[in-house]
């Protein structure tokens, strides 16, 4: 009887936890991931090879696209691009420097944040970039 309550009591006790998913990324393969992916290059007037992952930020069912350079190790502190297609052309809604990013299951505005990992010594250190409707971007907060 003790343990049955037990159980009861501890899977119904609240706890906190910072739920999210992982970036997979990949090299671009589709015709929209390559045109997606010559955009950003041409935004940020880069050469370099760039991997991407397809995630759908807002669940409406288009993805929205992350880009890194392909030679960004782990740990190494590199440029992260957020890229979405608006009036059939691609946009970049977001730029940070990070190691990592992952995405929030909470929202803003009905976008997920984004868990920005951008401390170089750091790998618990973390800033949530949100969704600012007005300036249609992802952004940090200052401090």
């Amino acid at each position: 009887m003790r343990y049955a309550l037990f159980l009861l009591i501890f899977t119904l006790w609240p706890t906190p936890s910072k739920a999210q998913q992982t970036i997979q990324y990949a090299a671009p393969h589709s015709f929209r991931e390559k045109e997606i992916t010559a955009a950003y290059k041409q935004e940020i007037n880069s050469d370099d090879p760039f991997i991407i992952a397809k995630t759908d930020l807002n669940d409406d069912f288009i993805n929205e696209y992350v880009l890194r350079p392909a030679n960004c190790t782990k740990g190494q502190i590199c440029s992260h691009g957020i890229m979405v297609y608006m009036d059939e052309k691609p946009l970049l809604i977001g730029e940070f420097d990070a190691h990592k990013i992952a995405i929030a299951f909470k929202k803003d505005y009905g976008v997920k944040r984004l868990i920005v990992y951008n401390q170089a010594h750091n790998d618990f250190s973390s800033k949530l970039a949100r969704w600012d409707p007005q300036l249609f971007q992802y952004k940090l907060p200052k401090n």
